[in-house]
């Protein structure tokens, strides 16, 4: 017989609990929050009480019979006909030696090699596409590295290949740079070819240099960046709408420094900035961690909070830590919510359906489900060009859940997750144990998210005024 999954929840105004047989989250008094504290660690409902609650359908208790996502059994389909989304890793040279990159060295069976993509390569891998995308309306394409501007030459190739056999679809193209080779013939060949750029950058030279250095002479990369983007102002200033950064949050550094810049600096001000943590997944040592930077960056996120919720503040304009805000939109305002009578299969969230939301081709021609998982790895590989797409890895991949299917039946947080299939990686092999060794996060994220959504939306949060980036 299954139980009875809730999570209780309190906010400094207000008591909640999360229901799992519903996926809601529901108001409760005092009286009720007390008997509801009961019931989450017992699993079990004691009659004649919260009867309101059990009449609307809530408080069931929850027997799914196995893990397994939705899509699987569409897998084969989806990935015959409905790819749309390739990432082309150019090359893995680089002509930087960022400190914290996954190819630095600090990081287990990752490091920098000489390899580079071939013609013969992308273009079977433009084909593959091709062939797998006759049900999609539109088409994307990102080239990635390493430094992709080190293979200007086979990026030109491949967009005048992917003009050539795509018809009546909407192409987007898409490249990930450091900007530090960006010149006027690359700029306007993207902008020809209506390319969005996003490049990294950190923040000012006291946080940029303090990283991101060129490989010859560990020189600092900050003042190239500027120069390069004074050049699109000059030659292109309306493109600067095209251009977003990636600044990479190290929690060294300090977090005013980086967030003022993006306020003020007049380049950057008015652009998208996505502010993404140091991967610590596989990383030889532990991330550290300043207590100043988290309290600056506790108070910013407050602000980004304050200007969504309040009229008052709507000159301010919030930067680096937009993308938190962009994440309680995608996964609570416009999730889908299911409340089907009985669900005997579910999944855990966290993971994307391999191959079909991305397909990262490697400089091999080897398939990943994207570009954040350790294309070292055959345990998360998805087929080859030469071979193909492989459903039955694919399939294993998207249900990641089953590793841990035991403890995921039993937990209130299963559906609400976060744990992506990166998440399970131990030294390139997927591992039960490390998911286990990730479950405290995933809750104590899910739980904030929670509270942070249920007092943004009875502050009346503008979710409607963000723009999620997929």
């Amino acid at each position: 017989m299954g139980k009875v999954l809730i999570k209780c929840i309190q906010t400094p105004m207000q008591k909640y609990f999360y229901d799992r047989s519903l996926d809601s989250v529901v108001m409760v008094n005092d009286e009720e929050y007390q008997i509801l504290k009961t019931v989450e660690k017992t699993k079990l409902v004691p009659d004649g009480v919260l009867r309101r609650f059990v009449k609307s359908g809530l408080l069931r208790e929850t027997a799914i019979e196995e893990i397994e996502h939705p899509e699987t059994e569409n897998l084969h389909l989806l990935a015959e006909h409905y790819m749309g989304n390739l990432i082309l890793q150019v090359t893995q040279q680089c002509n930087l030696r960022c400190k914290y990159c996954v190819y630095s060295g600090s990081y287990i069976n990752r490091v920098h090699t000489n390899k580079r993509m071939n013609w013969n390569t992308a273009k079977k891998a433009i084909d593959f596409l091709q062939s797998h995308s006759e049900c999609s309306s539109q088409v994307a394409f990102g080239f990635y590295g390493g430094e992709p501007l080190l293979e200007f030459e086979l990026i030109k190739k491949c967009v005048a290949y992917i003009n050539q056999i795509f018809f009546g679809k909407r192409k987007t193209f898409v490249i990930t740079t450091n900007a530090t080779l960006l010149n006027e013939e690359k700029l306007r060949f993207f902008i020809e070819n209506n390319f969005s750029i996003m490049i990294s950058l950190d923040g000012p030279a006291s946080v940029q240099d303090g990283n991101r250095v060129f490989a010859d002479n560990e020189s600092g990369t900050f003042e190239t960046i500027i120069e390069k983007l004074e050049m699109v102002e000059r030659i292109a200033p309306d493109y600067l709408e095209k251009i977003s950064f990636n600044a990479v949050i190290d929690l060294q550094h300090n977090f005013n420094e980086a967030n003022d810049f993006y306020l003020t600096y007049d380049l950057v001000k008015d652009s998208m900035v996505r502010g993404t943590f140091v991967n610590d997944i596989n990383r030889k040592e532990a991330v550290k961690i300043n207590k100043q930077y988290l309290i600056d960056s506790k108070y910013e996120e407050f602000r980004t909070m304050l200007y969504y919720c309040s009229n008052v503040f709507n000159k301010y304009s919030p930067r680096i830590l937009r993308s938190y805000m962009e994440g309680l939109k995608q996964n609570f305002a416009d999730r889908d919510i299911v409340k089907a009578d009985i669900i005997q299969k579910s999944t855990t969230g966290g993971q994307c359906v391999p191959g079909i939301q991305r397909l990262f081709v490697t400089v091999d021609g080897k398939l990943f489900p994207c570009e954040r998982v350790n294309e070292q790895s055959e345990d998360f590989c998805i087929g080859n060009l030469e071979t193909g797409f492989d459903i039955k890895q694919a399939k294993k991949l998207l249900n990641v859940g089953q590793l841990t299917k035991d403890e995921c039946q039993k937990c209130w947080c299963q559906k609400i997750c976060s744990q992506c299939i990166a998440r399970a990686d131990d030294n390139g092999k997927l591992s039960r144990n490390r998911r286990l060794e990730n479950c405290s996060n995933a809750k104590a994220s899910a739980e904030k998210m929670i509270k942070d959504y249920i007092v943004l939306k009875k502050n009346k949060c503008r979710f409607d005024n963000l723009e999620v980036e997929v």
